[in-house]
C-alpha cells in the first residue's frame, strides 16, 4: 500500500531482528525473511512465521524440483550463487524488508527470476530518497552496510544491526558501527564493484599491457653503431639498441652497472 513511516518501519525491524537473533543464537538461520513472513498482532507486535526453510548456519542451498528455495527478491548474493550460508543471508534479506517499507519499493528489480538475480549480485541498491525530511539521515549508512554485497563488509551479527538501528530512534544521524568511514584498500574497493566497473578496469589494464608490450618490440637486440657512454666516459659498442638515429636512455650492462647511451647510428 506504498510506504510506512520510518520511525514504524525501524521499529518493526527491531522486532525482526531480535527473533532472528534467537534463531542465530540456536545456530538456526531463517533463510526466507520477507514482509509475508511477519505477521503483526493486534497490539503491534511483529512475530516472525514460517521457518520451513530453515537450516543450520554452515550450510549451502536446498532445493526444490531444481530450483533455489527463497523468495529471490530478499535472497542474498551468496544464496543466489548456491554458496554456504550463515546469519548474514539474514541480515542482507531483512535490510531489504526494512529498505522496502521505507521506501515502498525493493532495492532491487528485475522483471524475471534471471534478471532479478542479476541485479542483486551485480546493481547498487537504489539510494533513499534525500528529499525525505522524515528519513534518518543515518538510515542510509546502516542499510548500505546491511547491504553488502561481500559478506565481510556486511553486518556480521543481527544483534550489531539491531543496535544501531535503535541507536537511530535516539540519535536520527547515528552510523553503523565500526564504520566511522569508506572502507579503504584495492581489496574492499574492488570486492565492491559490480562486474561491469571490474570489467571495465580489467580492460583498461590490459590495454595498457597491450602498449607497454607493444612499446618493448621496438627494442631490437643487434651488434649496432650506437655507441655507450659509462660515467668515467669510456666508449662500449656492441650492445642492444633502440629503432631511430639521436635517442637517450639509460641501459644496464651484464656487470649490473648503469650506463648513459646516446644511438648514434646503425647498420
Amino acid at each position: 500500500e506504498g510506504p510506512l513511516d520510518p520511525a514504524e518501519a525501524i521499529d518493526l525491524a527491531v522486532q525482526v531482528g531480535e527473533a532472528l537473533a534467537a534463531a542465530h543464537a540456536r545456530g538456526i538461520v531463517h533463510r526466507d525473511v520477507k514482509p509475508a513472513n511477519v505477521m503483526l498482532t493486534d497490539d503491534g507486535r511483529a512475530v516472525l512465521m514460517d521457518f520451513g526453510l530453515a537450516m543450520i548456519s554452515g550450510s549451502t542451498r536446498l532445493t526444490r524440483d531444481g530450483a533455489t528455495m527463497g523468495t529471490m527478491a530478499y535472497m542474498a548474493p551468496e544464496q543466489c550463487r548456491g554458496e554456504e550460508i550463515d546469519e548474514r543471508c539474514d541480515i542482507w534479506a531483512l535490510g531489504v524488508m526494512l529498505q522496502e517499507m521505507v521506501t515502498g519499493r525493493v532495492p532491487f528489480k528485475g522483471d524475471f527470476p534471471a534478471a532479478m538475480i542479476f541485479s542483486i549480485l551485480n546493481d547498487d541498491p537504489e539510494p533513499l530518497d534525500p528529499a525525505r525530511d522524515d528519513i534518518p539521515a543515518g538510515l542510509s549508512g546502516i542499510l548500505a552496510r546491511a547491504l553488502a554485497r561481500d559478506g565481510d563488509r556486511r553486518y556480521g551479527k543481527i544483534t550489531e544491526f539491531v543496535a544501531d538501528l535503535k541507536a537511530l530512534v535516539s540519535d536520527k544521524t547515528a552510523t553503523p558501527q565500526g564504520r566511522t568511514g569508506p572502507a579503504r584498500g584495492w581489496g574492499r574497493r574492488w570486492r565492491a564493484w559490480n562486474a561491469a566497473r571490474r570489467t571495465g578496469f580489467l580492460a583498461g589494464t590490459l590495454l595498457v599491457l597491450l602498449l607497454v608490450v607493444w612499446g618493448l618490440t621496438q627494442v631490437l637486440p643487434g651488434g649496432g653503431s650506437g655507441v655507450i657512454y659509462d660515467p668515467a666516459g669510456y666508449a662500449l659498442t656492441n650492445y642492444h639498441v633502440v629503432r631511430g638515429a639521436g635517442k637517450e636512455g639509460l641501459g644496464g650492462l651484464a656487470d649490473g652497472k648503469l650506463y648513459k647511451w646516446k644511438l648514434v647510428g646503425m647498420d
